[in-house]
C-alpha cells in the first residue's frame, strides 16, 4: 500500500504523526531528565506564544530554531503532547511562554549532532478574523461604547 503513496502523503498520515509524537516525547523526556542542553527546530505556525511576541521584537520564518539551555531548560516540561517552556526574544528580552506540539518539532539536536528528524508538517490553523478582533480587549471596549 505505501509503495503507491508519494512521500509527502506518507508523512501526513495520522499513524506517522503518532509515531513522531512518541519519538519526540521520548527524546525530549530523556534530555529534560538528564538536564542536557539541546536545540529544536519547530514549525513556527504551530507554536502558541503567551503573550504573543510582537513582530517589532522578532519576525519568525517558517521554521524557528530554539536553544533549550539555562533558564529555558529549567522551565521546560512535557504536558500531554506538548513541550512548554519560557524564553525571551530580541535585545529587549521579551519573555513569552511557548506551547509547542510535539509533532511540530522538525529536528532535535545536541550540539551539532542531529538525534531526531521528522517530516510531519502540522496544518496551519485557520484564523477567524472576528475571533482575532474580539481577542483584543481594546476592541471589546470599542464595541461596548458603540452599543451605548
Amino acid at each position: 500500500m505505501l509503495d503507491n503513496l508519494e512521500n509527502s502523503e506518507i508523512y501526513q498520515k495520522e499513524t506517522y504523526k503518532d509515531a513522531v509524537i512518541v519519538s519526540n516525547r521520548a527524546f525530549i523526556a530523556f534530555l529534560l531528565i538528564e538536564q542536557i542542553n539541546f536545540t529544536i527546530i519547530v514549525h513556527t505556525h504551530a507554536i502558541e506564544f503567551e503573550p504573543v511576541v510582537p513582530k517589532s521584537v522578532i519576525n519568525f520564518d517558517k521554521l524557528v530554531r530554539l536553544d533549550i539551555a539555562n533558564y529555558t531548560l529549567e522551565t521546560a516540561k512535557l504536558m500531554n503532547n506538548t513541550l512548554i517552556l519560557q524564553t525571551a526574544f530580541g535585545i529587549e528580552n521579551f519573555e513569552s511562554t511557548l506551547k509547542i506540539p510535539l509533532e511540530a518539532i522538525f529536528q532535535i539536536a545536541i550540539n551539532q549532532d542531529l538525534i531526531a528528524l521528522n517530516y510531519y508538517e502540522p496544518q496551519e490553523k485557520e484564523i477567524d478574523s472576528l475571533d482575532v478582533f474580539l481577542s483584543n480587549p481594546a476592541n471589546l471596549e470599542l464595541l461596548k461604547r458603540k452599543k451605548r
